[in-house]
């Protein structure tokens, strides 16, 4: 299987690619969120190492959401492009799934500022995403788990088992637990 892994929500572009049985990686250590201009060069750079083209790729996963308004878009219509170009099947991943990989029940977080979060309470196979401010996370007695960065080992746990379950999708989207300040006034 030839694999191409993206997420573009945070403020450091990860880039994953799995040929057969090798993972390559590119996760940025840029703080200044420029994914839009780096993300084709970063994956064509990981493709050369591989001694792939895109083409001969077989599937096509990115992190849906939540993160970042605009790396969502730009990691979502990236690899739909790839996809659509090489016939690449397509998986979503969610930022908060992956943080919450082997536990049966907790809490995944993700801040998004002004003492708000995103959150996933997974409770044995049970999935329930909302938005929660700080002051309202004491009520909740689950484990909570923090995203600080992006973890390759879990994110690529999940891809492997959405593709064993042909969990595949016809057209990534943008996964948004709330609006955002832009569409809140349309």
């Amino acid at each position: 299987m030839n694999a191409l892994i993206v997420d573009a929500t945070s403020s450091k572009l990860a880039v994953v690619l799995i040929k057969d049985a090798l993972i390559f990686s590119s996760i940025g250590s840029q703080k200044a969120k420029r994914h839009a201009s780096e993300i084709l060069c970063v994956i064509d750079d990981l493709l050369t190492q591989c001694g792939l083209h895109a083409i001969e790729l077989d599937v096509v996963a990115t992190i849906t959401g939540p993160g970042s308004f605009t790396g969502i878009r730009v990691g979502v219509a990236t690899c739909n492009a790839i996809a659509h170009a090489s016939k690449a099947k397509r998986i979503e991943i969610t930022s908060l799934e992956s943080i919450l990989y082997g536990i049966d029940s907790g809490m995944a977080l993700l801040d998004c500022n002004n003492d708000n979060y995103y959150a996933l309470e997974k409770n044995y196979g049970t999935y329930n995403y909302f938005a929660i401010s700080k002051s309202d996370l004491d009520g909740f007695k689950t484990e909570k788990h923090y995203i600080t960065e992006f973890d390759i080992d879990k994110t690529i746990k999940v891809f492997k088992e959405k593709y064993a379950k042909n969990e595949f999708v016809d057209v990534l989207t943008p996964f948004y637990i709330k609006k955002s300040s832009a569409e809140k006034y349309e």
